[in-house]
């Protein structure tokens, strides 16, 4: 194990280096194998690079002005985002943070390409997974009821946070009325609303899955959509609510298809899983896990212009504005690079809810 001692923000902080083998190790306690793998980072850079890896370390130092000095475990750290000249936003993996001051001039990831060392004030932000698969935290992917997340791009519970925890990091930020619980997050009907940047992902097959409780307003509240003027653009699309029944709808080559409307009904004052999929030409919806229409479009998407930022609760108007907002709750969004199956989808609303 290593020890670097180094001075950033006018602090000094010792953090250790430890080499991560790829290999078990016994645990201290009775011997017992630790199979679980280290975490991972997604480090943003602020040249808008992005670095992802394997954790070189095991513990961080930070000082805050609340609790002076502390030493936590990488695997207990959700996020460090807002790096500065002198402090920092911490958020752990319960929820809690704290505002903190980096004193090291660098830390470590193992990447692809070797062990990377990272000068602190080149980060921007990073972000944290641990275990599981794909990077997940231990019991998401059985929390989720997904039989496998591969192709996930987006994984967002917005369980207490808006982190993405598929690896990608794809967290999101809010605006307006937003209220973040511990399960799913609330939405004011008038300004509330998650944002960011594009996704790219429905070139070929998708699915679009997400839980949404819908306790009141009128008229159309989109859902989950990737917008900018919703007029012209290759790759908006569109995930809407309106008195009781439910549209989707994209941009592709030829221009606006309604893909589904009237595609089913959803009560109010519930919630219910609503998901999206295409597999070649067959497009299918399904509300909660049961499938509820289907169609064939001949029409093709082109991936590289789906470059509009995504949004959650709300939609955004010719001047670029946010509108048509959701007066309710939302939970548990996810994106895929595949169809999934209806039996991984009825699995999912069997052990899903928020």
């Amino acid at each position: 194990m290593k020890a670097f001692l180094g001075s950033v923000f006018g602090c000094s902080v010792l953090i250790f280096l430890a080499a991560c083998s790829p290999q078990t190790n016994a645990s201290s306690t009775g011997g017992i194998a630790d199979t679980n793998p280290p975490p991972r980072l997604t480090v943003e850079l602020r040249d808008g690079s992005r670095v992802v890896g394997d954790s070189a370390e095991k513990n961080f130092k930070f000082r805050s002005a609340l609790l002076g000095e502390i030493k936590l475990n990488v695997k207990d750290i959700r996020s460090v985002e807002g790096v500065s000249s002198n402090s920092a936003k911490l958020t752990m993996a319960n929820g809690d943070s704290l505002t903190v001051a980096f004193v090291d001039s660098e830390f470590a990831v193992k990447t692809s390409f070797g062990k990377v060392d990272l000068q602190v004030n080149s980060v921007r932000k990073f972000s944290v997974a641990v275990g599981g698969v794909g990077g997940h935290p231990p019991g998401l992917l059985a929390n989720w009821g997904f039989d496998s997340l591969t192709g996930c791009s987006l994984l967002l519970p917005l369980h207490g946070n808006m982190n993405d925890f598929s690896g990608n990091g794809n967290d999101f930020s809010s605006s307006g009325g937003v209220t973040l619980n511990t399960t799913y997050a609330t939405f004011d009907g008038s300004s509330g609303h998650l944002s960011h940047g594009a996704i790219p992902f429905m070139a070929g097959d998708f699915t679009v899955s997400i839980w949404v409780y819908i306790s009141g307003g009128s008229g159309d509240q989109k859902i989950i959509s990737n917008l900018w003027d919703y007029h012209d653009g290759q790759g908006e699309w569109s995930l809407d609510y309106q008195n009781g029944s439910l549209t989707y709808s994209i941009y592709g080559n030829s221009g606006w298809v309604w893909l589904g409307q009237s595609v089913g009904s959803m009560s109010q004052n519930a919630w219910h899983m609503l998901t999206v999929t295409k597999s070649g030409s067959n497009f299918t919806f399904y509300i909660d896990g049961s499938s509820s229409w289907s169609s064939v479009s001949s029409e093709t998407f082109n991936d590289s212009a789906f470059s509009n930022q995504m949004h959650l609760a709300c939609g955004i108007n010719t001047s670029g504005i946010p509108e048509q907002f959701v007066t309710g709750n939302l939970s548990m969004a996810a994106l895929f690079t595949r169809a999934l199956s209806p039996t991984e989808i009825s699995d999912a609303y069997a052990n899903q809810h928020p």
